[in-house]
């Protein structure tokens, strides 16, 4: 997806990228929240990453990439609940074995959750666990835009900007209920820019043509944008371990 915006500034002053400034802390939406998934409950149990799917991105089904995920997720819980024991990557996969793990993780991505009789396995697999997360990505975009300006003496500028906006959703299931206690949506943007300045000769303009194409930055990276959904995400769980500390 592409966009070109033309702005005229006055005193010569240059037009700063909406992706320059800080992002915010994603948010959650969507958020359901069982009022038996408590900060004691939390604390007492033991939790488990069952995998990171997505419905955006073929790429993400790779094994390689649901482990860098994977750790990812448990890297944020670790950091926001330091007392929570999280069980370390692979565990759930461990216990089903990579074919049976996938048929796990191909179900939730079509649906979004999980059903009784797959809960039921999973406890049956893990009988240690009260709590299981699962992720899934339900949307992957990337954008261009193209930001022309004009300042007072018309000298121009270009700025080439890519994002990339990435929504997860997530489930956290208790074992011991076989059913999901938290559920929500995250979103977050990530962008960078490359600037230029537009000689005002004509002939300095062709040089630079040739010598300095405009590029379009690569977008950031699908780590990059995750890992704060993934904090986001483990900061909106029951707080009292990080309370305490």
């Amino acid at each position: 997806m592409r966009a070109t915006v033309v702005v005229t500034l006055a005193g010569g002053a240059l037009a700063l990228s909406a992706l320059a400034g800080c992002a915010r802390p994603p948010h959650v939406f969507g958020l359901l929240h069982d009022p038996t998934f408590t900060s004691q409950s939390l604390d007492s149990g033991r939790i488990a990453v069952g995998g990171v799917t997505s419905i955006a991105d073929d790429a993400a089904h790779s094994p390689s990439t649901r482990v860098r995920s994977e750790s990812l997720l448990i890297n944020s819980l670790r950091e926001a609940h330091p007392l929570l024991q999280v069980a370390p990557a692979g565990a759930v996969a461990g216990e089903f074995g990579d074919n049976a793990h996938g048929e796990l993780l191909d179900r939730y991505q079509r649906v979004g959750e999980l059903d009784s009789a797959s809960l039921h396995e999973i406890s049956a697999r893990l009988p240690k666990l009260r709590y299981v997360v699962f992720a899934r990505i339900d949307a992957d975009v990337i954008d261009s835009t193209e930001t022309v300006t004009l300042d007072s003496s018309q000298n121009e500028h270009t700025e080439l900007s890519r994002s990339r906006t990435m929504t997860v959703g997530f489930n956290v299931y208790d074992m011991s209920l076989r059913r999901s206690v938290w559920s929500g949506q995250f979103t977050q943007r990530k962008g960078s820019s490359n600037n230029y300045d537009q000689p005002r000769g004509l002939l300095e303009a062709l040089v630079t043509a040739v010598l300095d194409p405009h590029e379009y930055p690569a977008p950031p990276a699908q780590h990059k944008v995750l890992r704060p959904i993934f904090d986001a995400f483990a900061e909106s769980l029951p707080q009292s371990s990080k309370r305490r500390m």
